[in-house]
């Protein structure tokens, strides 16, 4: 999510430059309000049925986010 509402062009660049693969929320100062976003970055897992199941404030490697994920979809299933 891009909390600070930056313009899409710098957004779509430091995606690129940083090979990530998930979508970005653009313009999402609004919602990082409501979330109560205390740190970035902040990740939140958000099921299915739009409850946020997992937080996780600060950086983490690529295979520990992997791993998380995987465990969180398997519990939900």
């Amino acid at each position: 999510m891009n909390a600070w509402d930056e313009p899409k062009a710098d957004v779509a660049d430091f995606v690129r430059k940083n090979e990530l693969k998930h979508r970005i929320l653009l313009q999402g100062g609004e919602v990082a309000k409501g979330y109560g976003l205390l740190g970035v970055p902040t990740l939140f897992w958000i099921d299915r049925a739009g409850v946020v199941t997992d937080v996780e404030l600060g950086f983490e490697s690529p295979e520990s986010l992997d791993r998380r994920t995987k465990r969180l979809l398997a519990f939900e299933e």
